[in-house]
């Protein structure tokens, strides 16, 4: 081909001598050439058929080079675009003014149109190790602006575990993709640590617990091995594409389950803080008079309150983990609190009076509460009997020659720290009524029910009242409950003769009068004896 000058470099996938002699004609083997033994007319068509087959093994390389130069650039547009995502990915940050769904759905739009222009250039994104833990990263520090009471309330050596299931799923949900275990686990760890991890172009960043490192600008995110690492692991492949379509999704892929979406996140940290502003304890002051059982109620109200946020219609096993490790690690650090509290408030005493709070016994009413939860799914039922259970370990107690001595099981004191009653379990069920009220409004949980003070009441004094009603043993009535039947029965005696009788008006009126204050005193006879 006159005037056509071609790279007489092999493309790759062809013997290394293909072509060379179409392309360049005066090249000749050497030796003497072979003799004509044709017919003119034969070798007309010969020339002919050389010089097509010339051509076409031309076109065949031509298309061959051009095919690897497009390939060449195709592949330098990917590599370029994903390294240029992952900068942008590592110097994002969420805007505190916008919402928690606007910053995540600002992440989507970025990953979303980096895949779109590769795809548009015939090529895909891949998600590389640079990019995942990039994205990650950049989790991280959104997580860490909208869960700042969660994660004070997790500790820094809190579990992780809760926050590991929701960066994974935060993570799919972008690129359809699961992350690298190793990686969510590194940065689940420095959320709890309170810190924004952030790949630095001159160093590396440890992962947690694998002794690998990350190092920028490697090809392809390459993962490397770190010197004491203990056992050799074989390099990381980026060979997962971003599909564009499945960013477009609204479910979680790969989970089965929904998606989870920012204003539970932001639920999360509003659980934190409902949690966290609660009262469980009392004064120091109070709290050596302050029984086991009566701190047991508290753990089990937080319990609950666990239980019922993490149990709200649609909401993801992710999120609902986390809901309940909050619950768990908020009352591990309650129970901490009453038990070095107790034991500073309790100084003033004598040791005899105020030894150190049973942390067993608290934690013990708390188990039975989720024992009847699990088996009844009733808030207010379980609790009432919770509390039924909690006044009999209380009042065994005090029947006890052990307890006796003890400050918080004194005579005549009742299990929510008045004298020993009805009032005593009034006031106790009514604030537990309007703590549970309180929580459901801060929390927007429509469908866990709120207490009913006079009718939960009712049924208290069903559970508790009718043991009390005996001396002990199956002795008989108590004196006030046998006074009480008497003055009642010579009432309506009294009652009858004066409507009925024949006798005097004179003496039918007072006997009227008479059952009038036998029927009162009775009903005071009755109401002593419950209150017992």
């Amino acid at each position: 081909m006159p005037g056509t000058t071609i790279d007489p470099t092999p493309a790759p996938g062809l013997p290394p001598d293909r072509g060379l002699s179409a392309l360049r004609p005066d090249l000749r083997p050497e030796g003497p050439a072979p003799q004509p033994s044709a017919s003119p007319g034969q070798e007309g068509q010969e020339a002919s058929a050389a010089q097509s087959s010339q051509r076409d093994q031309v076109s065949q390389q031509l298309q061959l080079l051009m095919e690897q130069r497009l390939y060449k650039d195709l592949h330098a547009f990917v590599q370029r675009a994903q390294e240029e995502l992952t900068d942008l990915l590592l110097n994002w940050e969420p805007d505190p003014k916008k919402t928690p769904e606007e910053n995540y759905q600002e992440l989507s739009r970025v990953i979303q149109e980096f895949s779109r222009q590769a795809a548009s250039q015939g090529g895909a994104l891949q998600l590389t190790s640079s990019i995942e833990q990039a994205l990650l990263e950049a989790l991280s520090r959104l997580l860490l602006l909208l869960l700042a009471q969660l994660l004070e309330l997790l500790g820094p050596d809190g579990p992780q575990g809760g926050l590991e299931d929701l960066l994974d799923v935060l993570f799919r949900q972008l690129t359809g993709h699961v992350p690298a275990r190793d990686h969510v686990s590194h940065q689940a760890a420095s959320l709890l640590r309170g810190e924004s991890a952030r790949a630095s172009s001159h160093g590396a960043a440890p992962s947690a617990g694998t002794g690998v490192l990350y190092r920028r600008g490697d090809s392809g995110g390459v993962r490397l091995e770190s010197p004491n690492s203990g056992q050799p692991r074989q390099l990381r492949q980026a060979a997962r594409t971003i599909d564009p379509a499945i960013l477009q999704r609204g479910s979680s892929p790969k989970t089965g389950g929904p998606a989870v979406t920012m204003s539970q996140v932001a639920g999360l940290e509003r659980f934190a803080h409902t949690v966290l502003a609660q009262p469980y304890l009392p004064p120091s002051a109070q709290l050596p008079a302050v029984s086991e059982e009566r701190l047991g109620l508290e753990l089990s109200l937080l319990w609950l309150e666990g239980e019922a946020a993490a149990s709200r219609p649609g909401l993801p096993p992710q999120v609902a983990h986390l809901l309940r490790q909050t619950a768990e690690q908020r009352s591990s650090a309650v129970l901490q609190d009453m038990a070095h509290t107790f034991h500073a408030s309790a100084r003033s005493y004598p040791p005899s009076q105020c030894p150190d709070l049973l942390l067993a016994d608290i934690v013990s009413v708390r188990s039975y509460l989720a024992s009847r939860y699990h088996a009844t799914r009733d808030p207010e039922r379980s609790m009432l009997e919770t509390v039924a259970y909690t006044l009999e370990l209380f009042r065994r107690k005090q029947g006890e020659e052990r307890y006796r001595v003890w400050l918080r099981y004194a005579a005549g004191r009742g299990l929510f720290g008045a004298e020993a009653g009805r009032q005593d379990l009034r006031a106790g069920w009514e604030d537990l009524c309007r703590r549970w009220e309180i929580f459901l409004q801060s929390m927007e949980l429509a469908h866990a029910p709120a207490f009913r003070s006079a009718q939960g009441l009712r049924s208290l004094w069903a559970m508790v009242l009718p043991p009390r009603e005996h001396t002990g043993g199956g002795r008989g009535l108590s004196p006030w409950t046998l006074a009480g039947w008497l003055a009642c029965a010579g009432g309506l005696a009294g009652g009858f003769w004066a409507l009925l009788g024949s006798g005097a008006p004179p003496l039918r009126t007072a006997a009227a009068a008479g059952a009038v204050l036998l029927l009162a005193a009775a009903w005071a006879c009755f109401r002593r004896g419950g209150d017992r």
